[in-house]
């Protein structure tokens, strides 16, 4: 018997970490990503202690975070809450949010942002 594979064209093996290119202390892997299916844009992030991703907001998503390591704080412009490892939130699209590490240790999370408006991605069925 053997396996036929037929996956999403969007793989990407032997991810690794770069520098954020606009918040110092934070770096990102991607593993899917918009340039070939707008639908997907998952990624790791890694924020050392004491740096942060500053306040923004995403226009046409929602962006999903789940903590993977460690613990943080996520901001909404009024409040600070903190999150930690185990833990799922996500920021509402038009949101300003921000995130921050003041502990002691990197934290890791999971962050898929996307378009709330888009259509279902184009994935192609995976077969064993």
């Amino acid at each position: 018997m053997s396996l036929v594979f037929t996956c999403s064209d969007n793989i990407k093996f032997g991810a690794s970490f770069s520098k954020h290119p606009d918040h110092e202390g934070v770096f990102v892997k991607h593993f899917f990503g918009k340039d070939s299916n707008d639908a997907l844009n998952n990624m790791e992030v890694r924020i050392v202690p004491d740096f942060q991703v500053s306040p923004h907001s995403h226009d046409n998503s929602t962006e999903y975070f789940y903590v993977v390591e460690g613990e943080v704080e996520f901001g909404d412009g009024a409040e600070w809450l903190t999150v930690q490892k185990g833990d799922a939130f996500k920021a509402p699209q038009g949101m300003v949010h921000a995130i921050r590490n003041s502990g002691r240790q990197t934290e890791e999370d999971l962050t898929r942002p996307g378009r709330d408006n888009r259509a279902p991605a184009n994935i192609k069925t995976c077969t064993y």
